[in-house]
């Protein structure tokens, strides 16, 4: 599929200068391994939003924790690792 697009000029000097380097070999490179490198954002972004829901819908079925609650929990874990090691 052939796609016409319009850089900004900002954009336009950034692919100039990654073909002028030698690192690319043309503009269609650039654009190649940008939409890879988007490609990839938009999988991790995805599993962002799963977690995110699944968070969410585990939240409303088992309830919540303060962060003091959380925290107590924390230190006490780490109070009888530190009482096992000294034993």
């Amino acid at each position: 599929m052939k796609v016409a697009i319009e850089l900004t000029p900002e954009q336009d000097e950034l692919v100039r200068v990654c073909v002028e380097s030698g690192r690319y070999e043309n503009a269609e490179a650039v654009v190649a391994t940008a939409l890879r490198v988007f490609a990839a954002v938009e999988v991790e972004r995805a599993g962002f939003e799963r977690s995110i829901i699944e968070a969410s819908e585990e939240a409303e079925r088992d309830g919540t924790f303060t962060i003091d609650e959380v925290m107590e929990e924390v230190e006490a874990i780490i109070a009888e690792a530190e009482r096992e090691r000294a034993a």
